[in-house]
């Protein structure tokens, strides 16, 4: 009896921790990483891409912030403003889908998403910025 007790708990917090990281965010618009610039001109967007720092420095979109999942928890209120619309950028859907419920916590209500389709597709450094 203890160890079918111990399975299911086991099983809900496995299927908790999977429906965390895979389930789309409700509410989360996804653009194309082309359209942003249009956005970003017609809006007061922020850009924040959660992928990690090497990935960010092999490419990324002009004007984006970088802050990885892992530091998200602890530096979110030096880079991101929770009044304006926040756009995430990342490699994978369950980056972005992670970020999102942690910034919907938060108080943020105006978020969408971009993926980078490829290492090739994350756009090559945008030579504008200090880090590149």
């Amino acid at each position: 009896m203890m160890f079918r007790l111990l399975g299911l708990i086991m099983l809900v917090a496995i299927g908790y921790w999977m429906y965390r990281k895979y389930a789309p965010v409700r509410g989360l618009r996804q653009y194309a990483l082309g359209d942003l610039s249009g956005l970003a001109a017609r809006l007061d967007v922020q850009l924040l891409d959660v992928r990690d720092y090497l990935e960010f420095e092999e490419g990324h979109y002009q004007g984006a912030v970088n802050l990885s999942l892992g530091r998200l928890s602890s530096f979110w209120r030096r880079h991101v403003e929770a009044g304006r619309p926040l756009v995430l950028l990342g490699g994978k859907p369950s980056e972005v889908y992670q970020a999102a419920r942690f910034l919907k916590a938060k108080g943020f209500r105006q978020l969408s998403y971009a993926l980078y389709e490829s290492k090739q597709a994350s756009s090559a450094p945008c030579r504008q910025c200090p880090c590149c």
